[in-house]
């Protein structure tokens, strides 16, 4: 944690935490991503009880969606938004 308290404290501009809260977000997210593919790969889609059969082809599809493109847009979004206080 000290490590990269350092890195991103000498890597960004003042104007964005000093880069270290924005490492924890970016830390914090990444997390939340390996959750959600942990879910596609781990829980049954296709057997349980019939109220969890029905809902699991929308959970699966939303859980995907998430993870793969909306997650993900949101961090060119924000790097795109931050990028020239980076420089």
């Amino acid at each position: 944690m000290l490590v990269l308290k350092m890195m991103t404290a000498t890597g960004f501009v003042k104007e964005l935490n000093s880069g270290h809260g924005m490492a924890v977000f970016l830390g914090q997210a990444c997390l939340v991503r390996f959750i959600l593919a942990n879910i596609t790969l781990w829980v049954s889609w296709k057997r349980g009880p019939d109220f969890w059969l029905k809902i699991a082809p929308t959970i699966m599809y939303l859980v995907t969606l998430l993870n793969y493109i909306i997650i993900p847009l949101m961090f060119v979004g924000f790097f795109a938004v931050h990028f020239e206080k980076m420089q």
